[in-house]
C-alpha cells in the first residue's frame, strides 16, 4: 500500500553517500530513499535571480538562474550542460544559447547564431562541437572562434525535414565518452536518402555509413519517401553507432546498433523512450530508458529499464524472456503508466547512477496518489532491480503538472546531471502554466574544485 504523507517529510530525510569509486569523491545527499512514498507538492515562493532555496520536501539546496526573456533551460536530459572541467554552463535561451560562468552564473556571452547541434566536448573544456548545413565545426570558448573540421560534400545537410512519421534535427546527441566519435545523419545530395555514420572529430575520419530505408507504405502519401529515425548517436565507448526508430522488432525498429564498418549487430531494445546511454563501473555499456510506452520488453510493465549495448534484445527465447533471464535487459524500477520521464546519464565520471526527471502526468490522473508525482527528480542506482530498486529522491520540479497543457515543451524539466554527478540542471515554469521558464541548479553535495583532474573510470582508460 502506498504511504500518503501529508506533511513535510523531514522525518524521512536521510543522508546517504554515493561513492564515486573511481574518483574517490563522495556526494552527500539529503532526500528520501523510499520508492513507494507519495509526497505532496510543497512549493516555496519563487526565488529571485541567483536566489537559493531548500527543497521543501527533500531538503536539497537549489539556485535559480532567471531567464532574461521568456525561456532559459538546459537543452535536454541526454545533453551535458556543463563543460568538461565544470567551469562553464550552456543553456538554451529560446532563440539560441547563453554561455555562463558555472561558479557565479554570470553571463559570458550569447553563443553565435547560425549553428545547430551544439554539444560540449567531454574531454576538452574549451570545445563545443556544432554543425551548419553539411559542415562540422569546433568552437573555442576562450577564443570565441570557429574552426571548420570538415564539409561533407556528399550530403545536402545534416538536418532532415519532418516527414509524416519522424523529425530529426541536426546531429544532437553527445559524443562518445572519449571525446572522439559523433553520431551523424546526412541527407544525400544525390537522392535524398539518409545515411547514418560516426565521425571522428579528432582524426577527421568517417565510419562506413549505414544507408537508411525508404517507407514501404503503399497507398500512403509518404510511400517510398526517405525514412528518418528519432535520433542517432555514438555509444559511450565509441565502438557502436546507435539508431533509434519507432518500436518494433527487427532491423530499422527500436534502438539498434551497428559496428563502425556498418555491420548490423542487432537491437539494444525494441522500444522507444526517453533514455540515455552510459557505461557502468563494470565497464558495461547500457541504455537506460522509460518503458511506459508499453515497449516490447518487458511487455505490460511500466517503469525504468536498462538494456545492454550493443545487443540487449535476445530473440532466442519467446518474447523477451531470454533477455530478462540472461540480464541483457533489466527491470530497474516500477512506476505508474501515467507518468512520463526523461533520463540523464551525463555523469560519466560517476557512473553509479542515472538521474530521472518526471516531466508529466496524463490528464485525468493529476491528484492521484502516485509515487514520484508531481514532477520529481530522483537518482536511480545502476544496480537497481525490480525487487530492490535504489532511489534517492532529491527535488520537486514545480512545473505545470498535466502533460500537454504546458506553455512550452521545454516546461518539462529535462534534468541533466553534471559529469561528476554533483549538480543537476532542470527547467521549470514554477507551476504558473506560463512563461518564464527558468533554469534551476540542484546542489547534491561536495565535489572536486573546477579545473581539478578527476581519475578516469575504467572504460575511459583504454588502449586506442
Amino acid at each position: 500500500m502506498l504511504k500518503i504523507l501529508r506533511e513535510k517529510a523531514f522525518f524521512r530525510n536521510l543522508t546517504v553517500c554515493l561513492a564515486i569509486c573511481t574518483a574517490g569523491i563522495n556526494i552527500a545527499l539529503a532526500g528520501s530513499t523510499d520508492p513507494t512514498a507519495v509526497y505532496p507538492d510543497i512549493k516555496p515562493a519563487r526565488p529571485a535571480n541567483l536566489g537559493t532555496y531548500n527543497d521543501s520536501v527533500f531538503g536539497t539546496q537549489i539556485v535559480r538562474i532567471a531567464a532574461s526573456a521568456s525561456m532559459l533551460f538546459p537543452e535536454y536530459s541526454q545533453l551535458q550542460a556543463w563543460n568538461a572541467d565544470r567551469t562553464k554552463l550552456l543553456l538554451n535561451n529560446g532563440n539560441g544559447y547563453n554561455l555562463y560562468d558555472a561558479s557565479t552564473y554570470a553571463l559570458i556571452r550569447v553563443f553565435p547564431y547560425g549553428y545547430g547541434g551544439q554539444r560540449w566536448s567531454p574531454k576538452n573544456p574549451d570545445y563545443i562541437f556544432c554543425v551548419q548545413n553539411n559542415s562540422v565545426y569546433r568552437y573555442s570558448v576562450s577564443g570565441n572562434s570557429f574552426t571548420l573540421l570538415r564539409t561533407f560534400t556528399e550530403y545536402a545537410n545534416f538536418d532532415s525535414p519532418c516527414d509524416s512519421q519522424s523529425c530529426y534535427k541536426y546531429a544532437w546527441e553527445e559524443l562518445s565518452d572519449d571525446g572522439k566519435w559523433m553520431g551523424m545523419l546526412g541527407k544525400r545530395s544525390s537522392d535524398g536518402l539518409g545515411e547514418a555514420f560516426l565521425y571522428n572529430v579528432v582524426d577527421n575520419t568517417k565510419s562506413t555509413p549505414v544507408i537508411l530505408p525508404r517507407y514501404n507504405s503503399p497507398g500512403q502519401p509518404w510511400d517510398q519517401q526517405p525514412r528518418f529515425p528519432d535520433w542517432i548517436k555514438a555509444s559511450p565507448s565509441g565502438n557502436y553507432l546507435l539508431i533509434q526508430w519507432a518500436s518494433g522488432t527487427g532491423q530499422f525498429f527500436g534502438l539498434e546498433s551497428y559496428s563502425r564498418t556498418g555491420t548490423y549487430l542487432g537491437q539494444v531494445w525494441p522500444g522507444i523512450g526517453h533514455g540515455d546511454t552510459m557505461v557502468d563501473n563494470n565497464a558495461v555499456e547500457w541504455y537506460v530508458t522509460t518503458n511506459v510506452n508499453n515497449g516490447y520488453c518487458p511487455n505490460n510493465w511500466p517503469g525504468i529499464v536498462k538494456a545492454k549495448i550493443p545487443v540487449g534484445w535476445d530473440q532466442t527465447g519467446p518474447g523477451c524472456n531470454a533477455s530478462l533471464a540472461n540480464g541483457s535487459i533489466v527491470k530497474m524500477l516500477g512506476m505508474s503508466w501515467w507518468l512520463s520521464t526523461h533520463t540523464s546519464a551525463r555523469n560519466i565520471l560517476n557512473p553509479s547512477f542515472v538521474v530521472v526527471s518526471v516531466d508529466g502526468i496524463q490528464s485525468g490522473h493529476e491528484g492521484e496518489s502516485i509515487p514520484f508525482a508531481p514532477r520529481e527528480i530522483f537518482l536511480l542506482r545502476m544496480d537497481s532491480t525490480e525487487a530492490n530498486p535504489k532511489v534517492e529522491r532529491v527535488a520537486q520540479g514545480h512545473q505545470t503538472t498535466v502533460s500537454g497543457q504546458e506553455p512550452s515543451y521545454y516546461t518539462n524539466s529535462h534534468a541533466t546531471v553534471r559529469n561528476d554527478g554533483a549538480k543537476i540542471a532542470f527547467g521549470s515554469d514554477w507551476g504558473a502554466n506560463a512563461f518564464p521558464i527558468d533554469t534551476y541548479i540542484i546542489n547534491l553535495g561536495t565535489s572536486v574544485p573546477p579545473n581539478t583532474s578527476i581519475p578516469m573510470p575504467p572504460h575511459l582508460i583504454r588502449v586506442q
